[in-house]
């Protein structure tokens, strides 16, 4: 299994919720945020991007941001 580093630019985030799609599709099926491991909060000026303690940090999120909020910075393979 592939293991990123992902890092975060909370204020290139627009708050579309497709990290959140694209990981609760990956991992449950469902096109569901609250389902996803990823958090995308609004905080009021902008929005918080977290991740919960269920992120494998697969990197699905990062792949799928299309407004840069997101980039996988490193990528190694875990041993099995």
């Amino acid at each position: 299994m592939k293991i990123v580093e992902i890092r975060v630019y909370p204020d290139a985030c627009a708050g579309c919720r497709i990290c959140q799609l694209a990981c609760s599709f990956a991992y449950e099926k469902l096109f569901n945020p609250s389902k996803a491991r990823i958090v995308i909060e609004h905080d009021g000026d902008g929005f918080d991007i977290g991740f919960t303690d269920d992120c494998n940090k697969c990197g699905t999120c990062a792949q799928y941001c299309v407004y840069g909020a997101l980039e996988v910075v490193r990528s190694e393979t875990e041993a099995a």
